[in-house]
């Protein structure tokens, strides 16, 4: 059984909860080049995390064309994605731009922009994307998956249902590190467990 992702800089709910995304981001790498971990006392507030992380985070809009060539019909989805360098490359969920024709990319200041798919794995539900940068971009900060510790709390941000719930905001703990999850491919990850729930 061939084993993947054993260092996780980044957790995404989105391959579990429909709409996407941003699964856990933590106070502890927001600003810091070499993240520590800090006592949970220390941590930074919830609204604190969530202002700091919500620039990162965009909506996605994937537009299909289905159907025949004599009875098509147009088809809307949407999800979520992050930010992740400042030529405008964004990490989502495969799931969410599987089978586009056109995807879209609205920041968090509402400016829509066109993007293009980089590249996809199916097997880990996750895909890059990238927009055109004509001005400044809010990338996210990393921080270390091998610094958390189980009790650590945690802040999911992502769009349940749409952009009409744009940057939810849920919180929880770390439940769990290095939870091994096969698949039927025979691949196997090794996750980090909290239940941070995406909620509208």
């Amino acid at each position: 059984m061939k084993e993947v992702g054993v260092k996780i800089w980044l957790v995404f709910a989105g391959c579990f909860c429909t709409g996407l995304l941003l699964f856990t981001l933590l106070y502890t790498g927001l600003g810091n080049s070499q993240p520590t971990v800090v006592p949970q006392q220390a941590e930074g507030s919830i609204s604190e995390v969530a202002a700091a992380v919500s620039p990162s985070i965009v909506g996605i809009n994937n537009f299909q064309q289905q159907g025949d060539v004599y009875d098509q019909i147009s088809v809307e989805s949407t999800g979520s994605g992050v930010i992740i360098d400042s030529e405008g490359h964004i990490v989502t969920n495969n799931h969410v731009i599987k089978g586009a024709d056109r995807i879209t990319v609205t920041l968090a200041d509402g400016n829509e922009k066109e993007a293009q798919l980089i590249g996809a794995d199916p097997q880990t539900d996750l895909a890059l994307i990238k927009i055109q940068v004509d001005g400044k971009l809010s990338p996210i900060i990393f921080g270390d998956s091998e610094q958390l510790v189980v009790g650590q709390q945690v802040v999911a941000i992502g769009n349940p249902l749409g952009l009409r719930f744009a940057r939810s905001v849920t919180a929880g703990i770390v439940s769990g590190l290095n939870r091994l999850l096969a698949t039927e491919e025979g691949s196997a990850f090794r996750l980090i467990q909290t239940d941070a729930a995406i909620n509208p």
